[in-house]
């Protein structure tokens, strides 16, 4: 971080089973819900330019929606928490009527445009009775809410908008939506990493990823350079050398702003801890990746896998250790 971030990259593996492609640093790997963190700080720009509040309530956000009376008076940044109560999608097939459900399947496939899909998911979603939970319940459909909300705002598709507010100022020349693989890719000689699905003690690779209406949620991918410099404009804004939001929009994007340290930059701030640490984890079920800041040093880590079972997260837990001893020597 800073004028000249040093940065290492160390890969290993194939890019995908049964053949001997070796992944290359060069390539992009899927970081699922770390997404939201850049969704997050696309909301913290539309509230640094005076258009939305942090405590502007559903109702006041989406006037043009009917919103359910137990959510008009939820609060942007419960959306960000995952403390709205809008639950998870699965309320489409317990909760919702067969032309929704039909509807929600052509979204499935891709068969509605993206900007209208996060339309009709807000619709239906912020008009049903908000979930009542002893806890939070964590919520892609939130996120695909407040991209919903940033196309309102400023009148372009969530994927253009941030191509056009991140990944260009930001000089992420090697990122994209949904999966890594390429259909196409030849048997034995993949160009790209493809993501692995873990069934019966078989990893399977498997060219999917989650609907484009998830966007928001979960459907980038990078590579591990830009990831890199991703984390570095990360710090930036924690350190107040970035200007791409206010230094008071900046500072929420950090600070734990519930007892589960949750952060309105979409980041999990680790308690007890002497030295601050964020830390963010997201996977689609076929790739995974861990980012973990410490702003106080400047140094970050990032782990990424082309799977995402349990295995995969107990292999990436297992690294972090390693990788904070090698760059303690730093």
């Amino acid at each position: 971080s800073g004028a000249t971030p040093q940065t290492t990259i160390v890969v290993d593996g194939f890019r995908k089973k049964h053949t001997r492609a070796l992944i290359d640093e060069n390539d992009a790997f899927h970081i699922g819900s770390v997404t939201k963190s850049m969704t997050a700080v696309l909301i913290g720009m539309a509230v640094s330019d005076g258009l939305i509040r942090y405590d502007d309530t559903l109702e006041q956000l989406f006037p043009q929606l009917t919103i359910h009376p137990s959510l008009r008076n939820v609060r942007l940044k419960a959306l960000l928490l995952h403390e709205a109560g809008i639950g998870t999608i699965d309320r489409i097939s317990r909760e919702m009527s067969p032309s929704q459900i039909a509807t929600w399947e052509k979204i499935e496939r891709a068969q509605m445009d993206v900007v209208q899909a996060r339309l009709w998911v807000s619709q239906a979603f912020l008009a049903r009775p908000k979930k009542v939970s002893p806890r939070n319940v964590y919520s892609n459909v939130g996120y695909m809410v407040l991209g919903h909300l940033l196309e309102q705002l400023y009148q372009k598709p969530w994927e253009t908008l941030v191509s056009e507010k991140l990944f260009s100022p930001i000089g992420m020349n090697h990122c994209g939506f949904g999966p890594t693989s390429l259909e196409g890719d030849p048997d034995q000689s993949p160009s790209t990493i493809w993501g692995h699905y873990f069934e019966s003690d078989i990893y399977n690779p498997v060219h999917y990823d989650n609907p484009p209406v998830y966007g928001p949620a979960g459907t980038v991918h990078c590579s591990l350079g830009d990831l890199a410099k991703y984390v570095s404009f990360q710090m930036d804004l924690y350190h107040g050398r970035s200007t791409i939001v206010s230094p008071v929009v900046a500072q929420g994007l950090f600070a734990a702003a519930n007892a589960e340290g949750d952060t309105l930059g979409s980041w999990v701030r680790m308690p007890d801890l002497t030295t601050p640490l964020l830390s963010f984890k997201g996977s689609n079920q076929l790739n995974m990746a861990f980012v973990y800041l410490v702003p106080d040093r400047d140094r970050a880590m990032i782990v990424t896998l082309n799977a995402g079972d349990d295995n995969a997260d107990a292999a990436a837990e297992a690294a972090v250790p390693l990788a904070a001893q090698a760059f303690s020597k730093f």
